[in-house]
């Protein structure tokens, strides 16, 4: 039960409701949630420079946690979407945006979610740190071997 209590569900819910029936929203609030929804992500972004700074990078930082996730992320998904997307009959335009939309890193959310929900957030932040920084070598070898 405590699922269907989520804000983040119920107001999915309420936008498709509200999408459905094709019910007008006033511009006023349509304008003030777009500048809340715009403020979202650079306040995520400081929130993960908050917590990498408790972080002490050492060498052995990069453990097999780390590695396991930046290649399920940024090499296995890739992969899986470039092989499921060989049987679909789709534009080779929207086949390449879908794979590339699977190798881009982690999301920034991510951490917050795992602070809210009492998850390792040392671990959440590294990893959206470290496979953000590891994007740069793997979408180009995604988009040289996959794409083109």
């Amino acid at each position: 039960m405590k699922i269907f209590t989520n804000p983040a569900l119920l107001v999915v819910i309420l936008g498709l409701t509200v999408n459905g029936f094709g019910i007008k929203i006033p511009n006023p609030l349509v304008e003030s949630l777009e500048i809340l929804g715009n403020a979202t992500i650079p306040i995520i972004m400081l929130v993960i420079g908050y917590r990498l700074a408790d972080i002490k990078f050492k060498m052995n930082a990069i453990n097999l946690e780390l590695i396991t996730i930046f290649f399920i992320k940024l090499i296995f998904y890739p992969c899986i979407a470039y092989v499921l997307l060989l049987y679909l009959n789709i534009d080779p335009l929207v086949k390449a945006i879908i794979i590339i939309e699977s190798a881009m890193p982690s999301m920034a959310s991510t951490s917050v979610l795992v602070q809210k929900y009492g998850g390792d957030i040392n671990l959440v932040t590294t990893a959206v740190f470290f496979t953000t920084l590891m994007s740069i070598f793997s979408i180009p070898l995604i988009l040289k071997f996959l794409i083109l």
